[in-house]
């Protein structure tokens, strides 16, 4: 499933996602991604958040367990996902994951 984005300026965008990062976030815990060359199973706790600068790699964001809110740079578009939902991002840029409920996901 592909979401096409309105172009928006990368300061607007970056200043609106972490705006909305702040807001929502109970526990502040990041989780610096590293390069991902295998796919890589994360468990976020409810408020839990996680990150990558995806330098133009397009990637996979499947939700195994619970509910996620995914954002991205350049994408006025938010998205959420449920238990057996996935979602192709970009990767032009921040992509930013917050746990809406205790989650699993897979990134590809």
């Amino acid at each position: 499933m592909k979401t096409s984005c309105v172009s928006a300026s990368k300061s607007s965008v970056f200043a609106l996602l972490f705006k909305r990062a702040l807001g929502f976030m109970r526990v502040a815990a990041w989780k610096k991604s590293q390069d991902i060359q295998q796919p890589r199973k994360l468990k976020l706790s409810n408020g839990g958040l996680w990150h990558i600068n995806s330098h133009n790699e397009p990637r996979q964001i499947e939700c195994s367990q619970g509910k996620i809110w995914i954002t991205q740079s350049g994408c006025m578009a938010d998205i959420v996902l449920i238990s057996g939902q996935k979602q192709s991002v970009n990767g032009q840029g921040l992509v930013l994951v917050q746990a809406l409920a205790d989650s699993e996901l897979m990134i590809q």
